[in-house]
């Protein structure tokens, strides 16, 4: 019984010494700074990825339906201007309770849309502070660009 209570208060002791805080200060990977947008080829490629939020790519979909920039499914299905369609009820029966005026707390649809457009203007924002930075004589088309 000693035996077992000495080699359980080692083992402890050996856990909670083999731990650091080390694993806690990882620099993030692949994140944009100040730093890695100053060249003005990186600044036309973040004006382009402004426009992927028109793709409608959130959450691994690769379904432009699902969370739409368009108002089609938030107000011209709700409103019988369109039609959802599809195979029934159950196919995106997000969408047809949008249409039927059922909309029910676990309808993800309506927090996805909102996601994808903060996602968009955060994205344009964020090329919209580096084009702000460039040169005009780096960047011909800076004045197109911002607009």
């Amino acid at each position: 019984m000693k035996l077992k209570n000495i080699f359980t208060i080692a083992l402890a002791g050996l856990a909670l010494s083999a731990c650091s805080d080390d694993f806690l200060e990882n620099k993030p990977q692949g994140s944009l700074s100040d730093g890695n947008m100053n060249d003005p080829s990186a600044v036309d490629l973040l004006v382009n990825g402004a426009y992927a939020t028109f793709g409608c790519r959130y959450a691994d979909s690769n379904d432009p339906h699902l969370f739409p920039v368009t108002n089609w499914s938030y107000g011209e299905v709700r409103a019988d201007n369109a039609y959802k369609g599809g195979g029934g009820e159950t196919d995106l029966w997000e969408i047809h309770d949008m249409e039927t005026s059922r909309i029910q707390p676990n309808n993800g649809f309506l927090d996805g849309k909102w996601f994808n457009v903060y996602c968009g203007i955060s994205r344009c924002n964020s090329a919209i502070r580096a084009l702000r930075k460039v040169d005009e004589s780096q960047n011909k088309n800076k004045a197109s660009r911002i607009a």
